[in-house]
């Protein structure tokens, strides 16, 4: 019995390595880089507009069996645009596509369940009239078309997954000043229909600028993006997304458009965020206004924010702030506004657990830093003119304990309730050094 289930495997798997070999053999005689190449080339001929041009096309079989992978030695895309920082829209020298065979020999249907492009270099480029040299594909069939012309072989036409490395990724958009590029970069897209689309993206030295203002500086970015997407009108609909610049994590949902300009509705939570690397990654104009309060400490936040880069208008509903600063304690909710420009607030904040020692620079000479102090303040004022202590050009109120002690604030004065003192607060605010 033994002998017989020996010769009976034997037996089984000669068959089935005649059945792979006379396979691969029949898929290498009809499917040639002689006979691949032109299909390639007449295909691409069919769907992009711009000049292109696609290396011999050759069949990986055995590495991808039962599926067979279609390996290009090179595609580019050339669309030459003034003021585009280069002509080529995409060289990669390298492009690999895994096919369904059942699908293509069945049904002729081309089920291609992941496309890679090694080291390709990306230059995305948009006029300032909103022209984009990314506009290389045909959207729809031409109904004009000679049909005695050459036709695909193909029932159907379906891309599952995309995988990209590159050196070097740019985009430049004239029409919203907006300058970014990614250096060293992995992407990775699944698409199970375009309400599933998942894209995945991990680059080590991304460098961005709105404007004169530079937001970002050799960061290192991770994105898990789960999203449904209307590629027409170029919006998309975020489900449970994670960004992480160097150290800081951020979630989000909601929704983002971006088809005539950015424009972004979204809830976003973090991790616990310490404020030292935060302020070195803000734009330098706000992290020099801010540089005179020598912040230290860590906080988290769930807010609400929109966005439209077109006018310039942002809003952020601060639905928690939590802080430790300094060696103080401090919640908030409430505004804000004008993020792009001259940041306005409008909060309600919680003190507790406040060393005098922290604040001392706020407070009159006459009091002593000595003690702990807690509270609740509502402040309507301009960043610029709460860092640059014009208090009077805002409205700040509240209530303070300071060593046993009442105090009422009403913008520019403290009215101290028992015994009955009142005082102004410093303006504008001296330098000092914790």
């Amino acid at each position: 019995m033994k002998r017989f289930f020996k010769i009976f495997g034997i037996t089984i798997g000669s068959l089935l390595g005649l059945v792979i070999i006379v396979a691969a053999v029949a898929v290498w005689l009809v499917f040639t880089p002689a006979r691949l190449t032109p299909i390639a080339r007449q295909a691409a001929d069919k769907f992009i507009t711009c000049e292109h041009r696609i290396g011999e096309v050759d069949l990986t079989f055995f590495s991808t069996f039962p599926e067979f992978g279609l390996r290009a030695d090179g595609l580019y895309l050339i669309n030459p645009m003034i003021g585009a920082r280069s002509d080529t829209l995409l060289a990669a020298p390298k492009v690999r596509a895994t096919v369904n065979v059942v699908e293509f020999l069945k049904y002729k249907n081309l089920k291609i369940r992941e496309i890679s492009l090694e080291n390709a270099i990306a230059n995305l480029y948009i006029n300032s009239e909103g022209q984009s040299n990314l506009d290389v594909f045909v959207t729809s069939p031409d109904t004009t078309e000679d049909t005695t012309a050459f036709s695909l072989p193909f029932e159907q036409i379906e891309v599952r997954a995309l995988s990209l490395t590159s050196p070097c990724l740019t985009f430049v958009d004239e029409k919203d000043s907006i300058n970014a590029s990614l250096l060293t970069t992995n992407l990775s897209a699944r698409v199970g229909s375009w309400d599933d689309v998942v894209l995945n993206l991990e680059s080590q030295a991304v460098t961005a600028q709105i404007g004169d203002t530079r937001y970002a500086d050799s960061l290192q970015v991770q994105l898990h993006i789960p999203a449904s997407v209307d590629l027409k009108a170029m919006h998309f609909d975020l489900k449970d997304a994670h960004v992480s610049i160097n150290e800081f994590d951020l979630g989000l949902t909601g929704t983002v458009d971006m088809h005539d300009a950015l424009r972004a509705d979204v809830a976003l939570q973090t991790n616990t965020w310490q404020i030292e690397p935060l302020l070195a990654l803000l734009p330098e104009s706000l992290r020099n206004s801010l540089a005179w309060l020598h912040l230290t400490g860590a906080l988290s936040l769930d807010a609400n924010a929109r966005l439209a880069l077109a006018t310039k208008q942002s809003h952020v509903t601060i639905n928690a702030l939590k802080a430790d600063v300094w060696h103080s304690q401090l919640s908030a909710v409430g505004e804000v506004d004008d993020l792009l420009n001259n940041l306005f607030l409008d909060v309600d904040i919680a003190l507790d657990k406040v060393p005098l020692s922290d604040i001392a620079f706020l407070l009159p000479k006459s009091m002593t830093a000595k003690g702990v102090a807690k509270g609740q303040l509502t402040a309507a004022i301009r960043l610029e003119d709460l860092t640059a202590m014009h208090l009077d050009k805002g409205q700040i109120s509240g209530q303070l304990r300071l060593n046993d002690l009442d105090y009422r604030l009403d913008s520019m004065s403290v009215l101290l309730t028992k015994p009955t003192l009142m005082f102004t607060l410093p303006n504008p605010a001296p330098s000092h050094k914790r």
